[in-house]
């Protein structure tokens, strides 16, 4: 099960993809030819993903949302819950279960995840929780989050990350832009990680 309306990207039969900005709704992509491939490509998965540490870095999490049952959670802060929608919304892309209800999460079989509960206020606490998820072995860190910064910290913690085997899925970002232009790190940094 999959929303047609949200995730036009994963069956695309040229159909409009819609966008949601500011409360406000936008057809993109017309005629649908964003297409990412994820049905031909399911029976060729690893079934072996929910072994790997995997990490996000967010604004916390709705533990009390259906698609989260079971999931176990190391966090980095008591108090996980959801400061701005945003770190659920994520993980409901990434984790939701294939149950009919919501979204058609990415790897729905992960039954664990290492969570940097983070505000967005600043560089310096983002950096902070990509060594901290690294700390705690995450494997595969999901940081949807970028900046026109080029600071250096940022830019340290992620060749961090790489010298220990990490790798880090970032937005690339959500806006029409050239980020070899109008750069957005940490994704227009070339690390191989």
């Amino acid at each position: 099960y999959y929303r047609i309306d949200y995730q036009w990207y994963l069956k695309n039969t040229s159909q409009d993809s819609i966008t949601y900005y500011n409360g406000n709704v936008y057809a993109s992509d017309t005629g649908g030819v964003a297409d990412i491939g994820y049905f031909e490509a399911l029976p060729n998965f690893p079934t072996n993903i929910t072994q790997v540490p995997f990490a996000l870095i967010d604004s916390g999490l709705n533990l009390s949302h259906p698609e989260f049952a079971n999931l176990s959670i190391i966090g980095n802060n008591a108090d996980m819950s959801d400061t701005t929608g945003h770190g659920t919304c994520v993980s409901g892309v990434i984790l939701a279960k294939r149950n009919g209800i919501g979204v058609h999460g990415m790897l729905p079989n992960v039954s664990s995840v290492i969570f940097a509960k983070v505000s967005y206020r600043g560089i310096d606490e983002m950096s902070a929780a990509i060594l901290w998820c690294v700390a705690n072995n995450a494997k595969i860190i999901n940081l949807a989050w970028g900046t026109a910064e080029n600071n250096v910290g940022l830019e340290n913690a992620i060749q961090y990350a790489q010298d220990n085997g990490v790798i880090i899925v970032t937005a690339a970002p959500n806006a029409d832009q050239d980020i070899d232009v109008s750069p957005d790190y940490p994704a227009s940094w070339h690390f191989d990680n």
